[in-house]
């Protein structure tokens, strides 16, 4: 499974994907104009399982659960459609059905030729990897790639993080706490940060809000203890706020 660097990650531009297409960072304008429920119940249909999705979108053929996880998708019209318009929200460039190669299509239309462009598949082969990249640029994880070990200590610790965050988002959707919800995020981002607000930050990408929200929950927490060694003394190890807990030490 591919794996983003963190330089890629905290970008805005879209990240190729060879015989598939391009993904496009999630900026907070385009969950706006989505709506956040509906962005919502996208990741968390990208982030399921198999078994995940068999128990949420229950099947109508018996022998279902014997088939792979993309012939679930695309033998009945209403999933294969659903994740036609998941995808077109996330990639590039246009896609479209073809139920001879059971498979999408992903092009663009070259107007000068009056043609598509065919540029990659989704199919079989690919469809983790790309369910994968566009979590990975949303700051989610599929289950799959928790599992998997990371290469390099700052992709561990972006998985560390990333985990958390999807932690904390089943419990949103469980237990109601709206602490860690991306609206209450950028409100809070916007309140402490010295320059985001509410008129620049809706062309951050998702990624770049929640990377800049640990950051700034990262800073204040120094802060407040330097503060307080500054007024109580006693032993303490003065921490260095410039310090990159992504940096590759492979």
């Amino acid at each position: 499974m591919i794996k983003l660097d963190y330089l890629t990650l905290l970008s805005s531009e879209p990240v190729r994907i060879v015989n598939i297409g391009s993904v496009k960072p999630t900026k907070l304008k385009d969950v706006r104009l989505l709506g956040y429920d509906n962005y919502n119940a996208y990741i968390n249909i990208l982030n399921f399982d198999k078994n995940q999705f068999l128990e949420v979108f229950k099947a109508k053929d018996k022998n279902i659960s014997q088939k792979d996880y993309f012939d679930i998708i695309f033998d009945e019209q209403s999933l294969r459609e659903m994740y036609l318009h998941i995808f077109s929200f996330f990639v590039v460039e246009k896609i479209e059905v073809d139920l001879k190669k059971r498979c999408y299509l992903v092009y663009y239309d070259d107007f000068t030729k009056k043609k598509k462009i065919i540029i990659g598949l989704i199919n079989k082969d690919s469809f983790d990897v790309l369910r994968s990249i566009i979590l990975q640029l949303n700051y989610c994880l599929n289950n799959k790639a928790e599992t998997e070990k990371p290469a390099g200590k700052h992709t561990a610790e972006l998985l560390k993080k990333q985990k958390k965050y999807h932690e904390l988002n089943i419990k949103i959707n469980k237990k109601g706490d709206l602490n860690f919800s991306l609206p209450n995020i950028i409100s809070k981002l916007c309140t402490y940060s010295n320059n985001v607000n509410l008129i620049n930050i809706w062309d951050y990408t998702v990624f770049q809000v929640f990377d800049q929200f640990f950051a700034l929950n990262n800073r204040r927490s120094i802060d407040m203890a330097n503060q307080s060694y500054s007024i109580w003394g006693g032993d303490y190890k003065i921490p260095q706020w410039f310090e990159n807990s992504f940096n590759n030490k492979n």
